[in-house]
């Protein structure tokens, strides 16, 4: 009677054992990850009598699908630069300082104006907090600030 209960038990165990989805039907089935995903929630994996064998397949399934997922595909996406409305006017005030002070001369200037990262920082200045601000950081500008550092 009792080899009986346990054949019963041994027979019922392996049934469930061929219903749990493998490793690799994880890692191909999203809807699977996902319907699985609230039921292995709460178990943790470091108690090994209480975490369940699906929940391990689970686990690993999702690992290896994140694994073999293909890389992002980022050529749609598309970024255009704006230009603000105040860049010519803080350029043409730069190169203006460039040549009263700095002693260049309008090519040289212009040149300077255009690779500093300064006239980017005071286009910024302009755009976020307005015409007053913008000219307290022009009058703080140097002539070191637009020459190379190398």
């Amino acid at each position: 009677m009792k080899k009986l209960i346990i054949l019963g038990v041994l027979i019922s165990t392996s049934a469930v054992a061929d219903s749990i989805p493998s490793i690799d039907e994880f890692a191909k089935s999203k809807e699977l990850r996902n319907e699985y995903k609230s039921k292995c929630r709460g178990y943790s994996i470091f108690e090994k009598d209480k975490f369940p064998k699906v929940c391990f397949n689970w686990s690993k399934g999702s690992e290896k699908a994140i694994v073999n997922a293909p890389p992002p595909d980022f050529s749609s996406i598309k970024i255009e630069k704006k230009k603000s409305p105040n860049l010519t006017t803080v350029t043409d005030d730069v190169v203006s300082y460039l040549q009263a002070k700095c002693k260049m001369n309008k090519t040289e200037a212009k040149e300077a104006a255009k690779k500093s990262f300064r006239t980017t920082t005071l286009v910024s200045t302009f755009d976020r907090f307005g015409e007053q601000k913008y000219q307290e950081k022009l009058a703080q500008v140097k002539c070191s600030h637009f020459k190379p550092l190398f």
